[in-house]
C-alpha cells in the first residue's frame, strides 16, 4: 500500500489539504494465460508510459470476478455496467484459462454462446446484495437502478 499527503491537493483535484491518495498494488504471481498488454502515454500532470492490459483482458478479468469470486462484490457489476457501456469484447481465451485455472473447468465461452453464459451466471447473483455492496459509494442512488439482470442483458 502506498500512501501520498497533500499530492491529490497539490495537483488541483481536491481543495482538502489533508486528503490522502492510496494505492494498492497487487501482484499476480500465476496469472492465467491468454492477456494482451499495451502501453499508453500519460500526459496530464506528468509525463509518463504506462504499461497495461488491454481492455478485453481486463474485461474478461472482470467477468471472471463477477461470477468466480467466492464473495459478491458490488463494485465488480457497477464495473461490468462500464464495460458493457463501451460495447468492449472480453478476451474469451483470458477469460476462459482464469475459469479453468480457478474452477478446474473447460466451459469454451465464445462471441457464439456469451449471452447464455451471462444469462446462467446473472441468475445466480443476488442484485439486492450488489446493490448493499456498492450503495455507500455511489453518490446518485439512482445509478443503483442500473444493477440488475435485465439492465445487464440488454446492454449485451
Amino acid at each position: 500500500m502506498l500512501k501520498f499527503k497533500e499530492v491529490l491537493y497539490q495537483l488541483g483535484l481536491t481543495e482538502q489539504k489533508s486528503a490522502k491518495l492510496s494505492i494498492t498494488l497487487e501482484v499476480d504471481a500465476n496469472p492465467p494465460k491468454g492477456f494482451k498488454i499495451e502501453t499508453s502515454l500519460i500526459t496530464r500532470h506528468f509525463v509518463f508510459a504506462i504499461t497495461h492490459f488491454d481492455i478485453s483482458s481486463l474485461y474478461a478479468l472482470k467477468l471472471h470476478a463477477c461470477f468466480f469470486r467466492k464473495y459478491t462484490k458490488g463494485r465488480d457489476f457497477y464495473d461490468l455496467l462500464w464495460y458493457l457501456g463501451r460495447k468492449a469484447v472480453p478476451n474469451f481465451k483470458l477469460l476462459n484459462n482464469a475459469i479453468e485455472q480457478t474452477e478446474k473447468k473447460k466451459l469454451n465461452i465464445n462471441a457464439n454462446n456469451f449471452r447464455e453464459f451471462l444469462q446462467e451466471h446473472l441468475a445466480k447473483i443476488d442484485f439486492n446484495q450488489v446493490k448493499r455492496d456498492i450503495s455507500r459509494f455511489i453518490e446518485d442512488k439512482n445509478e443503483l437502478k442500473l444493477l440488475d439482470k435485465a439492465t445487464i442483458l440488454k446492454l449485451v
